[in-house]
């Protein structure tokens, strides 16, 4: 008997830290590979982007499963908050937020926007505590991203932002982590 088919949902929420989440995927018999994890925001390397979640096995160690490449990632509620993102090299995901972001630039330009800020950053959150200790007794911050690199050039650049400078809003509204930024450039 047919049956309509029930298409996922996207969480428009981000995924919250330490959140319980599986990983879907299929292996080459196409068999249903389902990993578990938690959800872990760590400050992206050189190599990654600023939008990254990625995953911690409840063991605390990583699983190379080739499977998952580009499948959904879905939290308890069977809601999909994110798509894998090449876990052999990184164990990250993109969120649903994004996701969704490009496909609603996807269905209105016919192109993915993908804005160049200029500069990379760290959430205050995820440094070291000494440094987010120093940061709050030499300046009363404790929340925020603090500048890491500045592109030659940029409208950054142009703008007087530097290397160790600290933004606590984008357009009024506060960022404390690389995602939240992410999702104002929507």
């Amino acid at each position: 008997m047919d049956q309509p088919i029930k298409l996922p949902s996207f969480n428009e929420k981000d995924v919250e830290f330490a959140q319980k989440i599986f990983r879907l995927g299929r292996d080459n018999a196409l068999n249903l590979r389902i990993t578990y994890a938690r959800a872990e925001y760590l400050n992206p390397t050189m190599y990654e982007r600023y939008h990254n979640i990625y995953f911690r096995s409840p063991d605390g160690h990583g699983d190379d499963n080739e499977y998952d490449n580009g499948g959904p990632v879905i939290d308890l509620g069977g809601k999909v908050v994110g798509m894998v993102n090449d876990p052999e090299r990184f164990e990250s995901f993109i969120p649903s937020s994004i996701v969704l972001s490009c496909l609603d630039s996807w269905r209105k330009y016919r192109h993915f926007a993908r804005p160049h800020l200029g500069m990379t950053f760290k959430a205050i959150e995820l440094l070291e505590p000494s440094h987010v200790d120093m940061l709050w007794r030499m300046y009363n911050i404790d929340d925020g991203l603090v500048v890491q690199e500045v592109s030659k050039g940029s409208n950054a650049e142009i703008l007087g932002i530097q290397k160790g400078d600290v933004i606590e809003s984008i357009n009024g509204k506060r960022v404390s982590t690389t995602i939240e930024v992410g999702v104002l450039m929507r």
